[in-house]
């Protein structure tokens, strides 16, 4: 709220009056700094991976914004006052089943006056040992320079 004093003088006669008059702060919408937003990690990053963070500004003096993620698969979780975003607890971030991600981030004011933008994250592919399903003992046989038979096993 701010006021404003203003001194007049009447007309029809010798005096002042003060006005007073109030003017009040109509709540600013926030808005985000992008419209969006794109972040890249790799794939088998564990929980609490930091995947990167959105912002937000708001014209209103001593404002507080709070942060909200909008993502289906729930590999994803937001930190409310500052954010970040990082890889959730439980999270299987594989490439080869999923590569990208996306959804929607939510910044809402005191007043509850909102600004949304879009996330995009995409995994990068990592090289990874080979894992056999039904690993099984076999052997071959070869011959050598010698003409002799060999066996040569591997589990």
């Amino acid at each position: 709220l701010v006021k404003y004093a203003i001194a007049t003088i009447t007309t029809d006669a010798v005096g002042t009056a003060t006005i007073t008059i109030n003017i009040d702060d109509v709540p600013e919408q926030p808005h985000f700094d992008e419209s969006s937003y794109k972040f890249t990690i790799k794939e088998n990053s564990p929980e609490g991976t930091e995947v990167g963070s959105v912002s937000a500004s708001d014209k209103d003096e001593d404002e507080v914004l709070h942060y909200f993620l909008k993502e289906s698969s729930g590999k994803f979780v937001m930190d409310e006052f500052s954010g970040i975003i990082r890889v959730a607890k439980d999270a299987k971030l594989d490439y080869e089943t999923k590569a990208e991600y996306t959804g929607r981030v939510t910044v809402k004011d005191k007043s509850g006056l909102t600004d949304e933008a879009e996330v995009t994250i995409n995994l990068t592919d990592v090289d990874e040992m080979p894992v056999f399903e039904n690993p099984k003992r076999f052997s071959i046989f070869a011959r050598s320079a010698q003409r002799r038979l060999r066996k040569v096993s591997a589990c």
